[in-house]
């Protein structure tokens, strides 16, 4: 089922013939290197699957599927978590879909779908401080750079 789309992609919930694309971008070390993922073999991914592909935005936490229409094609996800008026957002695009600008098409829609279905609410994204195209992803959004924090290891990113 599909929860919103743009030009190029559709984001839905996640459904288990992903499971061979899911377990080989996170399985990439390119890919995986600024996550934190800790379910990475087929069985674990199985189970991810099973628990997220019912969960909404605005649950506790949520992961979802990104879909190049072209050709119905798995190329990453977005994890979106809230707590009261606050979003935690993240995302992946897998390696060889990345530089085409489907990461700021779709993080741009989703920021859009966040606030045009809850209101005012604020906006958090963690980037390592190393991953430069996704700080430069986040700062076209306009994101204000909160400054690094240690205990999460990450630049903290807002939006209001």
């Amino acid at each position: 089922m599909m929860v919103f789309n743009t030009d190029r992609l559709i984001v839905r919930y996640f459904m288990d013939e992903d499971i061979e694309t899911l377990y080989a971008y996170r399985n990439d070390p390119e890919c995986a290197r600024y996550q934190i993922w800790k379910v990475r073999d087929k069985e674990g991914l199985k189970n991810f699957i099973k628990e997220v592909k019912n969960k909404k935005i605005g649950d506790d936490y949520t992961q979802l599927a990104i879909i190049l229409k072209e050709n119905n094609r798995h190329i990453g996800d977005l994890y979106i978590a809230k707590k009261d008026a606050c979003f935690t957002i993240g995302y992946t695009i897998s390696r060889p879909y990345q530089h085409n600008g489907y990461g700021i098409e779709v993080v741009s829609k989703l920021v859009s779908h966040i606030k045009q279905k809850f209101g005012k609410v604020e906006i958090v994204a963690m980037i390592d401080k190393d991953n430069k195209a996704s700080i430069n992803l986040i700062n076209k959004l306009k994101f204000t750079n909160e400054g690094y924090n240690k205990i999460v290891d990450s630049i903290i990113f807002s939006l209001k």
